[in-house]
């Protein structure tokens, strides 16, 4: 498809700016919900890690009088203290607020561009060219001041491309649900050791 982007009014312009900020604004969305559900996962399999590792150190210190499940206890303990210090400097809650943040000053500059061309015949066209440039300056800054959505977060922001997405795997998920295997395997040790 070859695009024209020499020959377009300025209205056409402003048109396909609103549709182009719309797709980034929808992926700010979706990436400041994702961003918010790891915080929500987290915070639980925090709780579970934390109650799990007490109980190892109480039965370490009290039930159980082993030096592999004492030393066992110490590590898993100081693993969830380490875990949880990687995982607070991923700030998942903040870096969705600012996402999501970030989605309603795009929905802003969407309505200014909206007002631009409701007003277009009370403007002439230097106006309205001028007042355009102002209102993408302020897009281009706010886009420079926030990192940026992943692909999936684009791709299911984008109604076209709302078809149904593999499920990502990137470091985060494999970080979570390796946990939550670690998790298990150390209750089902502890369960052997409080049997024999």
């Amino acid at each position: 498809m070859n695009k024209d982007y020499i020959n377009l009014s300025i209205k056409e312009e402003i048109n396909k700016k609103i549709y182009s900020i719309d797709k980034v604004r929808n992926a700010r969305i979706k990436a400041s919900k994702r961003l918010e559900n790891y915080a929500k996962q987290w915070n639980f399999l925090f709780f579970l890690l934390n109650v799990l590792a007490v109980i190892f150190v109480l039965s370490a210190l009290v039930l159980i009088s082993n030096n592999a499940f004492s030393f066992i206890a110490s590590c898993y303990s100081l693993y969830v203290i380490l875990l949880q210090y990687y995982i607070s400097i991923q700030n998942y809650k903040e870096r969705a607020l600012r996402f999501h943040y970030h989605q309603l000053q795009l929905e802003d500059a969407i309505i200014q561009l909206k007002i631009l061309i409701f007003n277009y015949s009370d403007y002439g066209d230097n106006k309205v060219i001028e007042k355009y440039k102002e209102i993408m300056n302020q897009y281009h800054l706010k886009l420079a001041n926030i990192e940026n959505h992943s692909d999936k977060d684009f791709l299911l922001g984008n109604e076209k491309n709302n078809k149904q997405y593999k499920k990502e795997v990137n470091i985060d998920n494999f970080i979570l649900l390796m946990n939550y295997f670690i998790l298990l395997c150390l209750i089902m040790y502890y369960i052997y050791f409080l049997k024999f």
